[in-house]
């Protein structure tokens, strides 16, 4: 019974520790960098992005002065991987599952799907564009109060 036990609970761990490989960027990957300015009812950060998205695969670093990174985010279809300060550590997992501080964070790669040439926008999510390239991004958190800008590089 003991034996049976230990391999039931090895079973379920197991289960739980599986997660896709998280594709790394490459040529067909778009590549954007700027500002972002995350902002929130108790602070205010404004940093440097990198992001990159192909397909549902999407890629996030959020830094402070270039040196200090804030948050790290990876999307690959349902599931998401955050690190960083602002990520309180290390989480990965479903999407729907995300702690509620890592909500707004994982609707961003959604944001980023509107910059396509046939937007997909989502509710509140605010694109402007100069000469066909983008400017400006400005979405909702998931939580009252939050709210992310990006400020496209030329």
């Amino acid at each position: 019974m003991k034996s049976f036990a230990s391999f039931l609970t090895l079973t379920l761990l197991a289960g739980c520790a599986t997660a896709p490989d998280f594709p790394a960027p490459n040529d067909l990957w778009k590549s954007f960098t700027g500002q972002l300015q995350y902002a929130t009812p108790e602070r205010s950060v404004v940093g440097e992005f990198t992001a990159a998205r192909h397909g549902d695969d999407f890629r996030l670093e959020f830094s402070k002065g270039g040196a200090v990174t804030l948050l790290k985010l990876a999307c690959h279809g349902d599931f998401i991987r955050a690190e960083g300060p602002l990520a309180h550590g290390r989480w990965h997992g479903r999407a729907d599952a995300a702690p509620a501080y890592l909500q707004g964070w994982v609707a961003v790669p959604t944001g980023f799907a509107s910059l396509e040439k046939n937007p997909r926008t989502g509710i509140g999510h605010e694109v402007t564009f100069d000469r066909g390239r983008p400017n400006s991004l400005t979405m909702p958190g998931a939580h009252a109060g939050e709210k992310f800008t990006f400020h496209f590089n030329r």
